[in-house]
């Protein structure tokens, strides 16, 4: 949908009846619509200075960008990208990029790292020709909408970051919550245990204290018959 609405104000900028106007009011609608402004212009890359397109990402991370970009580049155009260390460029080969026509079209890419967000800027080849608004709009659009598509897949790429760790942290509390219900059967259980057990030693002490009335009355039956045997025995001396 944002795509739809960034080729309409593209349309709107060159348009004929727009030429008059002051431009301003639309930056200031796209502004509204989250777009990000991509600056156009020459850049130094491996091979010269080429017409280049650039565009802030709102994220300091450069793995990020790296994994990001080549996965957009392979599943959004077939595009196959290496990265040249020597040069630092992400350079695609063979993307079929619909709006670009019926060839292939070559990518170089570059990140720079400003602060806490990375400007990233790419040279587009099309046909063997550098891609460049100033020759054909519609192209130098396109190049504009592939920036604007890969700081929105950024955004969901960081969105789906944040959602895993946050599902992490989830299944860590629903472990603890598993873990607190355990112990609580487990106490329940050991409540259970404890009330048997104790039942068992209030009827074992019923049944000691009658034991120990009749061992009492056995003890003083016995100190009868030692006496009468002690009698016994002094009538015999």
């Amino acid at each position: 949908m944002k795509n739809l609405i960034l080729l309409f104000l593209f349309g709107l900028v060159f348009s004929p009846a727009f030429a008059q106007s002051d431009s301003s009011e639309v930056m200031e609608y796209a502004k509204g619509l989250n777009l990000r402004a991509v600056d156009e212009g020459e850049e130094l890359m491996s091979a010269g200075f080429r017409n280049a397109f650039s565009i802030r990402v709102p994220t300091g991370d450069k793995r990020l960008v790296r994994k990001v970009w080549k996965d957009y580049m392979g599943s959004r155009f077939n595009g196959r990208t290496k990265y040249d260390r020597k040069n630092k460029e992400y350079i695609t080969t063979n993307a079929k990029i619909s709006a670009m026509g019926d060839r292939n079209s070559n990518l170089i890419g570059k990140q720079e790292k400003l602060g806490n967000s990375i400007r990233f800027t790419i040279w587009v080849e099309n046909d063997g020709s550098q891609v460049r608004s100033v020759s054909d709009r519609r192209q130098g659009r396109e190049a504009d909408m592939i920036l604007n598509d890969f700081v929105l897949e950024i955004e969901r790429e960081k969105t789906r970051i944040h959602l895993k760790e946050e599902q992490k942290q989830l299944s860590q509390l629903e472990r603890d919550l598993r873990k607190l219900k355990a112990a609580n059967d487990r106490y329940y259980r050991e409540i259970e245990m404890a009330k048997e057990r104790i039942l068992r030693m209030e009827e074992n002490i019923i049944k000691n204290e009658a034991e120990q009335i009749e061992a009492v009355e056995r003890i003083g039956q016995q100190q009868e018959v030692v006496k009468t045997v002690k009698s016994d025995l002094d009538r015999i001396n």
